[in-house]
């Protein structure tokens, strides 16, 4: 997986993504660039899109913090087993 930062968007749709998404800059966790609101923020949604499904696909956590869901819970701030 690509991590935040480097999921290869031209400034324009950077700009785009940055102004629509949100992500925790509260959360401390070392692995924070793992998580999906801060993978989403860099866009990696568009970048990555098989990788995106698959982390969301047939979720079984919800994040607390934004509300994202994701099939693993280390790919979010807050978890929260649905």
């Amino acid at each position: 997986m690509a991590a935040a930062g480097s999921c290869g968007l031209d400034a324009e749709t950077k700009a785009i993504v940055a102004d629509k998404m949100e992500h925790n800059p509260s959360c401390k966790s070392e692995g924070h660039d793992k998580h999906l609101c801060s993978l989403m923020y860099d866009g990696f949604h568009y970048s990555h899109r098989e990788e995106y499904k698959a982390m969301v696909r047939d979720a079984e956590f919800l994040c607390q913090n934004c509300g994202r869901t994701a099939k693993g819970a280390n790919s979010l701030c807050e978890p929260l087993k649905l």
